[in-house]
């Protein structure tokens, strides 16, 4: 299409610049359609995050951690395992050094075997204890996301940019997942009674010494078991790329447990076995035994679609993320420009951490990311861009 007009535009965000055309009047090629299918990839074969999600999480962390101010907190330091790197949690008594961080990640897990589904979980008790953020602890901004643990229990990563002190989040979220129909810490409870039914004993897996093992037995002992460890809050501090760092934590497509792996082998098993049947289908149409192998492979592939079925259910159903309203408000700044008058893309062309270019038809897409703290003008565009959503 030779007479097809192209229009330069470019969209902005925190991070990055993308640079791409549009025909004039919006009319593409069946092949710029499709890379647009491509790039947004919407569905996932595990029940987990598609690629078009993750961009979407990544944004929002983008344009959270833009619209948030630098705060103090004290607290003991020290490294933790589960996003292996230094981050500060309020430990009550111990206040000692005071640093200054943006964002903060907090965890809720439920406390016994989940016998409710995802949905009523995240209906019932993710949103209560989200309401409840929001009036009692003023959480306006925050994004979460829900997984599966080994375990088949579902839980819950939110980013946020307030310090809310563990003690509290703890008291809040063990009252509302223990809500009527749920039970879990009455069930948490009822476990531990008979688990320690003849006295103390030590926890195997446990990584802590017996004799802390049984400080905690005796202070849970005498609440009988009601205050479980359920949930966890970190700020984070020390981290270069806070953006990039929270987008690989959080918006990971596919979390590496048996049940994937499982998947990831029945997928194969099935494809193998559609390309046979596809592959003989003309064959068996001169074969005396032409129903019968058909229905063999057929039979084959029905029992393995139950078993993906089966292990799809074993994800976490319905919605895996969202973000506040406040967050969803915003939007990249779109403007059409001649890339060469794109203010700062000079600089940008020079000074780039990474840059992406994917093929669309006569056009390309190429993507630029960038510290817009070092472009004045580009910077100045986004604050005005971001304060039109609050007026």
């Amino acid at each position: 299409m030779s007479d097809l007009l192209l229009i330069p535009y470019y969209s902005l965000t925190p991070s990055q610049i993308t640079l791409f055309e549009r025909p004039e009047n919006n009319r593409f090629t069946q092949r710029q359609k499709d890379t647009f299918k491509n790039l947004e990839n919407s569905e996932n074969e595990y029940c987990e995050l598609s690629t078009h999600s993750r961009k979407r999480i990544k944004r929002a962390i983008d344009f959270l951690l833009y619209v948030t101010k630098s705060k103090s907190l004290k607290g003991q330091q020290f490294l933790s395992k589960d996003i292996e790197n230094e981050i500060i949690k309020d430990t009550g008594s111990l206040h000692k050094n005071k640093i200054n961080f943006k964002l903060t990640f907090i965890t809720l897990t439920i406390s016994a075997a989940q016998h409710n589904t995802d949905e009523e979980i995240k209906s019932k008790l993710l949103n209560h204890f989200l309401t409840t953020a929001r009036r009692k602890w003023k959480m306006k901004d925050y994004i979460w996301k829900a997984e599966k643990q080994e375990n088949g229990n579902i839980h819950f990563h939110i980013l946020t940019n307030i310090y809310i002190k563990h003690l509290e989040i703890r008291a809040e979220w063990n009252k509302i997942q223990n809500k009527k129909d749920f039970n879990y810490v009455d069930i948490y409870s009822k476990n531990m009674q008979e688990f320690f039914k003849d006295g103390f004993r030590k926890f195997p897996r446990d990584r802590r010494s017996e004799g802390k093992q049984f400080i905690v037995y005796t202070e849970n002992k005498a609440i009988n078991w009601t205050n479980p460890n359920s949930t966890d809050i970190h700020a984070l501090y020390k981290i270069k790329n806070i953006s990039a760092y929270m987008s690989k934590y959080l918006a990971k497509s596919v979390t590496k447990t048996d049940r994937v792996q499982e998947l990831q082998v029945l997928f194969h098993e099935k494809e193998l076995l559609t390309n046979e049947y596809s592959e003989n289908e003309s064959i068996f149409l001169f074969e005396m035994d032409a129903d019968d192998k058909q229905a063999t492979i057929s039979n084959k592939i029905s029992d393995i679609e139950i078993k993906i079925k089966d292990l799809q259910s074993k994800g976490v159903k319905g919605r895996i993320w969202s973000q506040s309203e406040s967050l969803s408000k915003f939007t990249n700044y779109v403007d059409s420009q001649p890339w060469d008058r794109i203010p700062d893309i000079e600089f940008i062309m020079k000074n780039y951490e990474y840059m992406n270019e994917i093929e669309c038809g006569q056009s390309k897409i190429i993507t630029y990311k960038f510290d817009i703290e070092k472009t004045k003008n580009l910077k100045q565009l986004l604050d005005n861009h971001i304060k039109s959503f609050s007026n």
